[in-house]
């Protein structure tokens, strides 16, 4: 930005941060009288998803899905979990705001011979974890598969690692953006498919009143909160988790053939197993030590200056080599063909 000499200081690299600073104090104060009206919209929408039984189950199971590209579905999440948007209940005389907090008292103090636990927990777990548990145990696992068997057969051996990775992290630790962003850019409309079909295989759950889990849906989970307590009805997860399984992988196996969608494994070029490997198999173990290392080691010396961490150093030196390209050759060969 150029402004005149006499403004010139206020020009160049600095026009941003200052710029920055007087908007957004204005936009703060206009936040005042906006954002109330934005909050009550929120707990209408929590309240519509609370407090129509079934459909609010399908709506919350389709907007959370909606939500993800965002990273806003934690704050409907959240909004559901521990506030009036989640609902209002009475346990024993006493009243307990939002979902987990509810389940909190039922799951730890009460326990499954409560009579709270088959009039609540149906209703309560469907926006918990054990609606999340048909998405990574069953939907994922089938969304993966039928890349893996829609992939073209000179990229098989390569794709099937990259979808069995994605499928364990769901599996293991919860997370279903891996896959999900694999073919939310390539086709926005099977996104939407998957929405609707996450929130329509979610309306039998409070159906087959299932009782399971807590705030994952790891299969750790699953054993621990489904198979360890009684009165779960893990059965039904598991029957209603192989219906999704199948229509997941019928669905998008046909979608993905249909419209040619190029999912990992289609691409028309052939996927050299050399080019999925950031690091050098060899180094791994030196970069893990690395990690460590920058966590335990402290980075002040005396004086109060900062010296680089052991990580720091490390990328600093990963960079000079990424500048020498016989080097980038040597390290990664499959560069040589770019």
């Amino acid at each position: 930005i150029q402004l005149p000499s006499a403004l010139s200081f206020f020009g160049g690299s600095r026009f941003v941060p200052i710029i920055s600073t007087v908007t957004y104090v204005a936009v703060g104060i206009l936040m005042y009288f906006i954002w109330p009206a934005v909050q009550n919209g929120i707990f209408a929408l929590g309240g519509l998803v609370t407090g129509t039984g079934y459909l609010g189950t399908l709506i919350f199971g389709i907007i959370k899905r909606a939500l993800i590209p965002f990273g806003l579905h934690h704050v409907l999440a959240s909004l559901v979990r521990f506030t009036e948007a989640g609902g209002t209940y009475m346990i024993n005389g006493q009243e307990f705001v939002g979902i987990l907090n509810a389940t909190n008292e039922i799951l730890f103090n009460l326990g499954p011979d409560s009579e709270y636990w088959s009039q609540l927990m149906p209703t309560l777990t469907s926006y918990l974890g054990g609606a999340q548990m048909l998405t990574t145990l069953f939907r994922v696992p089938a969304i993966g598969l039928a890349m893996y068997h829609t992939a073209y057969a000179k990229n098989k051996k390569i794709v099937k690692g990259v979808i069995l990775t994605c499928c364990l992290t769901a599996f293991l630790g919860n997370i279903t953006e891996p896959l999900e962003f694999s073919f939310l850019f390539i086709s926005p409309a099977l996104f939407v498919l998957y929405c609707v079909m996450c929130g329509i295989g979610l309306l039998p759950y409070q159906l087959f009143h299932i009782c399971i889990g807590y705030i994952r849906g790891t299969i750790f989970d699953f054993g621990i909160f489904g198979l360890l307590y009684e009165h779960t009805q893990w059965i039904y997860l598991v029957l209603l988790g192989a219906v999704n399984f199948v229509v997941f992988y019928f669905v998008f196996k046909w979608f993905i053939v249909k419209f040619g969608l190029e999912t990992p494994g289609r691409e028309e070029f052939e996927v050299e197993e050399s080019a999925s490997q950031l690091i050098p198999p060899s180094s791994t173990c030196f970069v893990l030590a690395m990690l460590a290392a920058d966590w335990m080691v402290p980075t002040h010396i005396e004086g109060g200056s900062s010296s680089p961490s052991p990580l720091t150093q490390m990328l600093i030196s990963f960079g000079n080599t990424l500048t020498d390209t016989p080097r980038i050759n040597t390290l990664h060969p499959s560069i040589q063909s770019s």
